[in-house]
C-alpha cells in the first residue's frame, strides 16, 4: 500500500480542522463533566452513570484526533522542517512559516490549552464532591434515608428535600 503524501498547506489544514474539531469535542468532555457535578451533587446515581457512560465516546474520539493530529504534526517536520543537521523543528517553530494561518494554529492551541485547564479544574472539583459525600456517607451523617426520600427526577413532587448534617452530641 503506498503511502500518500500531503503538501505542507495540506497538513496545515488537517492540523486546522484537528484542532477545532478537538476543541469542540473538549467543550463536550467539559459540559458533561460540569453535568457529572450537579448529579453529585444532587445525589442522582442513575443520572451520574448515564454522565459517566455518555462521556466514554467522547474520550475516545478526542483520543483518536490527538493521535492524527501528532501524526500530521510528525508529517510537517518531516517534509519542510529538518535543520541543516538533521534535526527536527520543534513544532512550535514550524507553524510562523504559515503567516496569518499560523496565527489560527496558535489561537486553537491556545483554546486546547485553556480546555485542557477547565477539565482538570472541573476533574478535581467533581472528585473533591465525590470524596466528601463519600466521607459525610461513611461517618453516617449523609442521608441516612437517602433512599426513602430519593425521587426520580422525572417525578414532580409538591414536598421539599432538606439535608441537615448534625454535629455528635458532645457528653
Amino acid at each position: 500500500m503506498e503511502k500518500k503524501t500531503h503538501t505542507i498547506n495540506e497538513l496545515k489544514d488537517q492540523i486546522t480542522e484537528s484542532l477545532k474539531k478537538e476543541i469542540y469535542l473538549m467543550r463536550e468532555v467539559l459540559a458533561n463533566m460540569q453535568q457529572e457535578e450537579v448529579a453529585i451533587t444532587l445525589l442522582d446515581k442513575n443520572s451520574l452513570n448515564k454522565t459517566l457512560q455518555d462521556r466514554f465516546p467522547l474520550i475516545q474520539k478526542l483520543s483518536n484526533l490527538r493521535i492524527d493530529r501528532v501524526e500530521t504534526c510528525k508529517n510537517i517536520q518531516n517534509l519542510a522542517c529538518k535543520t541543516t543537521d538533521g534535526k527536527f523543528l520543534p513544532i512550535e517553530k514550524i507553524f510562523p512559516i504559515f503567516n496569518e494561518d499560523g496565527l489560527e494554529v496558535d489561537f486553537l492551541s491556545e483554546q486546547v490549552k485553556s480546555l485542557i485547564e477547565k477539565i482538570n479544574y472541573q476533574n478535581s472539583k467533581n472528585d473533591l464532591l465525590m470524596r466528601k459525600y463519600e466521607t459525610l456517607s461513611s461517618n453516617h451523617h449523609f442521608l441516612s434515608n437517602f433512599s426513602q426520600n430519593f425521587q426520580p427526577n422525572n417525578q414532580k413532587s409538591k414536598s421539599s428535600f432538606t439535608v441537615a448534617v448534625l454535629s455528635p452530641k458532645k457528653t
